[in-house]
């Protein structure tokens, strides 16, 4: 009897009749005999669904791994992790600097807990005493939030690509956002006023305050900034690229790529004391290559050292800690995103609609602006209510 090829498969309904099953031939043994690989669903549709991505992994990949043997935890992590950043190659809706934040998510908070379990054994209740024990330390509501939602997602990759038959973490419910970190992260004037003076002679960090405070961009986009993005003519600065790093086992790596979010890619326009820093900046940069003639390295970035290379997020991270520490600035809750936030709310209480702050910050909705700042709208609303009252007041005397 002729073999079938790798990928084909058969759908039935299981012996209980609580649903379908599809059997996929994922390869073959040396003795001949079928690998296969198992999915379950509710519906015939559904189980369609899961045998295409198995067979989808199968074309790419080649033979999948045997049934029988043993995947703990961290094996499907690391497959889940391939399968984001297959998506973010192809430009598939994310990027990689979240898959990052997923990934090191997963290793500080759940792999001390999972690690070396086979996925097939972890159940319902032992994911109850996991979150037990997460809330038991004093994770934030904002930590909790990111590890139940890598959680459920682990265990729902491991479904889709039949690992598993149920999600021991879908009943997990997501705590309530708490929006209260851009509240008290953000800096105030006096600490503004102080930090801008701390960095007056230092030429990077002297831009950098421009970057955070006036226009609000994320570190990565601020050590991704090319000159190239910089239009003078038009007043006007391309956000489209940023930086980030990538913890791994074996150390951290510089990636460098387009935006965080699609709404990353935008437009904003200079005002004039930013391109007065800018200049400057771009005058000493100038010198700095003469000096290094040959030896400079041309990439073109706004944030280079003197030699021309790139800085990564994480130097300039430490330089902005070490000035908030000579000031005395708490710099373990006010990190350099602080600034970021900062800029936000100073452009929220200067009466700027929630649309354009979004389009400044690269939010893709609106609507999470407003829910991220809602301290700072819910004082401009009350502004606004005694303007109208100013108003009405001054129409019927």
């Amino acid at each position: 009897m002729a073999r079938r090829a790798n990928g084909e498969g058969t759908i039935s309904q299981r012996k209980d009749r609580a649903g379908y099953e599809g059997k996929v031939i994922a390869g073959y043994n040396p003795d001949g005999t079928p690998i296969r690989k198992t999915v379950y669903d509710k519906t015939k549709k559904g189980v369609a669904a899961k045998m295409a991505l198995v067979k989808a992994d199968i074309s790419k990949y080649g033979v999948i791994v045997a049934r029988a043997q043993k995947n703990t935890f961290e094996t499907i992590v690391k497959a889940w992790v391939v399968s984001l950043e297959t998506r973010a190659a192809t430009n598939d809706g994310i990027q990689l600097s979240t898959i990052n934040g997923y990934e090191m998510v997963a290793n500080v908070h759940l792999m001390p807990k999972l690690n070396g379990i086979d996925i097939r054994k972890i159940d319902r209740a032992a994911v109850d005493t996991l979150n037990a024990d997460l809330l038991g330390l004093g994770k934030s509501i904002n930590t909790m939030r990111q590890i139940l939602f890598v959680l459920r997602s682990v265990f729902k990759f491991a479904v889709d690509r039949g690992y598993i038959g149920n999600n021991p973490a879908q009943w997990l419910k997501l705590p309530k956002a708490d929006n209260k970190n851009a509240k008290e992260k953000h800096f105030e004037a006096h600490e503004i006023k102080a930090i801008k003076a701390a960095v007056a002679g230092d030429r990077v960090m002297k831009l950098m305050f421009f970057c955070l405070f006036y226009i609000g961009m994320r570190r990565g986009e601020v050590a991704g900034l090319k000159w190239a993005d910089v239009d003078f003519e038009g007043k006007r600065i391309f956000i489209a690229r940023q930086t980030i790093v990538k913890n791994s086992a074996t150390g951290k790596a510089i990636i460098r790529n387009h935006g965080k979010t699609e709404n990353s890619g935008r437009v904003w326009s200079l005002s004039g004391d930013l391109i007065v820093a800018l200049k400057r900046h771009k005058i000493e940069q100038s010198v700095e290559r003469l000096k290094w003639g040959a030896d400079y390295y041309r990439a073109d970035y706004v944030f280079a050292k003197e030699d021309g290379t790139p800085y990564s997020p994480d130097v300039l991270t430490r330089k902005f800690k070490r000035i908030l520490e000579r000031l005395s600035i708490d710099s373990k809750h006010r990190v350099l995103h602080a600034g970021r936030h900062s800029a936000a709310t100073i452009a929220i209480n200067a009466g700027e609609n929630v649309v354009d702050v979004a389009a400044m910050l690269g939010h893709s909705k609106p609507s999470f602006t407003l829910n991220t700042y809602s301290h700072a709208f819910t004082h401009q609303k009350e502004q606004s209510a005694n303007n109208i009252e100013l108003k009405i007041n001054e129409l019927i005397g």
